[in-house]
């Protein structure tokens, strides 16, 4: 850890990670990667108005996408 850099906890909430393993295909994985790169910066979330002392929160949220209908490439035009 830097010196003078606050210690920094990122956690994944008990709901979000069993819909996670609903979901399955790698999200599981992705919200690790997720949480380990907000563990690094977390300011990447957004700031949560309540703290105690001198505790920052910053909170994210990842909303689901419907890809089935979204090509991953696009046709060359």
């Amino acid at each position: 850890m830097t010196e003078g850099r606050q210690p920094v906890i990122a956690e994944v909430t008990h709901e979000a990670l069993a819909r996670c393993q609903a979901i399955g295909g790698g999200a599981v994985e992705a919200v690790e990667a997720l949480r380990a790169e907000l563990e690094k910066t977390p300011t990447l979330g957004r700031r949560a108005g309540r703290a105690v002392g001198e505790m920052t929160i910053y909170t994210t949220r990842l909303e689901p996408t419907d890809t089935s209908t979204t090509p991953r490439h696009p046709s060359p035009a």
